[in-house]
């Protein structure tokens, strides 16, 4: 049986959570799935980041990522952050342009 690549893997997984998720967009799917691959990564994106991938998480507020880079200090080498969104004292929210869209 042929194997099956790691963006194959990753594309079946993120089908099958936006699947699960059933009601709701699918952004709000995605980010579920985002979350969850965070917080509580599957098996499979640990075995990829222990081979070197890097996983995108998109929209995340600075405290969360703040957060994971004390919890999670051993993966934060396989972890790139986009559009990262920062909240002020006043509690507006800026949403840090990188260039990564």
């Amino acid at each position: 049986m042929k194997a099956l690549s790691n963006l194959t893997v990753v594309a079946l997984a993120t089908l099958t959570n936006i699947a699960i998720a059933g009601t709701g967009s699918s952004a709000d799917a995605y980010q579920t799935f985002q979350r969850q691959n965070l917080y509580e990564p599957a098996s499979y994106v640990l075995n990829r980041e222990a081979r070197g991938a890097v996983t995108i998480y998109d929209g995340f507020t600075s405290a969360e990522v703040d957060q994971v880079m004390d919890e999670q200090y051993e993966r934060i080498g396989n972890m790139m952050f986009t559009r990262m969104v920062y909240v002020s004292d006043e509690g507006d929210e800026v949403v840090f342009d990188d260039g990564c869209d």
